[in-house]
């Protein structure tokens, strides 16, 4: 089976969630990323792009020896917020903040094309297998976009205003949620160019607030506001549900579940005042609709501040990942919620989640190295700058096209780029942390040691608990 990327981020777009957060963990087995400004993939292929901020390069790790495979020099990005999203093969690399695209011709290792998605409205690019999609959650188009070449293809379809996060299944057909009437939507590429909903399903009522996600198993549809979650098959039926007592309904923008995972369900993020919690895993796939109340994250030994950030959950084999971005750590758990252990992620905190063939890569893209974390906990110090392995120049790098080119996205998704105009979903500045020592790790962990220069696609490697 073929897994996406989000960018990224059960993430809105390119939204960074910055509250304090609930976390609500249904069952899993295998979970990709959550969405916050962090990149959020599911892969199969083996191979993984991330992406270098300090060099403006795109990398490629190899999910089984964790080494680097190439690198490629990016014109412009050099310090840019750029999110990979992929699929076996199929990469772009997105420019979260000028809504400037590129993809990579991973055969020859250069940039393909060029095009800008804008950033005016609130804008979803999500990578299939045999279609590209651009999905305009503000007025509720889905537009198909071409892998390579990055253009057009056919009319937009539209999907309804209002829409929820948007993820590609295992078959490349795009799942996405209409929070106006409750309704989930199938839309699938129609022929050469164009696309058809083919399936249209009500779950929720009015006003809901919706986060579709893709498991092993299916489809799962989480409404933030009631609580509940259910599993689809391909087709759209109900094949179970899972009721969780959240204490609260989350802003509307903040993203509560990671878009790729292994079932039977996923992960739930809700804000909290105060702090967050995890709610265990229904034990039988079909959820049984039973409630399950939170266990509070403070009875953790982490020692961490009460009010520390989190975002949504991964699961990898049978260990959940609960990211804490401000404080730079994950903190791992088993499926009943009880405490492993604390894992230090190289950088300042802005890292990255992707999911490859039973691998989770952490990458911070301004840290030197990234993590690759096995199915068994064992965790893996990758160098990205791999001093044996060539740096590929760019190549007859394409130009963006102009306004009045036929190629690129159409309007309304291709927008020009207004000076010092971002994206509407732009995360707001961090609330101060309050004055206090910084935080042990429990267990504690050796310092870091970094050697210059690094040996040739050096990894370090230390057991899970």
């Amino acid at each position: 089976m073929r897994r996406p990327l989000r960018s990224g981020i059960g993430s809105r777009g390119f939204l960074s969630a910055g509250t304090a957060a609930v976390l609500v963990v249904s069952s899993l087995a295998m979970v990709v990323g959550t969405g916050f400004s962090f990149g959020e993939t599911r892969l199969k292929d083996g191979v993984t792009w991330i992406f270098d901020r300090k060099k403006g390069e795109a990398v490629q790790v190899n999910g089984s020896s964790g080494k680097v495979g190439a690198r490629i020099v990016m014109p412009g990005t050099k310090g840019e917020d750029i999110v990979m999203v992929q699929r076996d093969g199929k990469v772009w690399a997105v420019d979260k903040k000028s809504g400037e695209a590129a993809s990579l011709d991973v055969n020859d290792l250069k940039v393909k094309a060029r095009t800008d998605f804008g950033t005016k409205d609130d804008i979803q690019p999500v990578m299939g297998d045999e279609a590209g999609f651009l999905v305009n959650r503000d007025d509720g188009t889905v537009q198909r976009i071409d892998p390579q070449g990055m253009e057009s293809l056919g009319k937009p379809v539209s999907a309804g205003t209002k829409l929820s996060n948007a993820v590609a299944d295992d078959a490349g057909r795009l799942w996405v949620g209409r929070n106006a009437t409750g309704e989930v939507l199938r839309i699938d590429p129609d022929g050469a160019n164009g696309l058809t909903i083919a399936v249209r399903k009500q779950l929720a009522g009015k006003g809901a607030q919706l986060s579709i996600s893709v498991t092993d198993d299916g489809i799962v549809v989480t409404d933030a506001k009631s609580g509940k979650q259910w599993r689809l098959d391909a087709d759209g039926n109900e094949v179970g549900d899972f009721q969780a007592e959240l204490p609260a309904p989350p802003p509307p923008d903040v993203p509560v579940t990671p878009e790729y995972s292994s079932g039977p369900y996923v992960p739930i993020v809700t804000p909290d005042d105060g702090g967050y919690s995890v709610v265990p895993p229904p034990t039988q796939p079909g959820g049984g609709g039973q409630a399950v109340d939170p266990i509070p994250m403070d009875d953790l030994p982490t020692n961490l501040p009460s009010d520390a950030l989190t975002h949504p959950a991964v699961t990898l084999g049978d260990r959940l990942y609960v990211p804490v971005p401000g404080e730079s750590v994950l903190i791992v758990l088993d499926l009943k919620g009880t405490y492993l252990d604390t894992i230090a992620v190289p950088g300042e905190g802005g890292f990255q989640l992707i999911l490859d063939d039973g691998h989770l890569w952490v990458n911070d893209p301004d840290d030197p190295e990234a993590l690759r974390i096995d199915a068994d906990g064992t965790v893996t110090t990758v160098e990205k700058s791999a001093p044996d392995v060539p740096i590929t120049p760019p190549k007859d790098d394409p130009k963006p096209p102009k306004d009045d080119d036929d190629k690129g996205p159409k309007p309304p998704h291709r927008r020009r780029r207004r000076p010092g105009h971002h994206h509407h979903h732009d995360p707001p500045p961090p609330r101060p942390r309050r004055s206090r020592p910084p935080p042990s790790r429990s267990p504690p962990r050796p310092p870091r040691s970094r050697r210059s220069p690094p040996p040739p696609s050096r990894t370090r490697t230390r057991p899970g608990r």
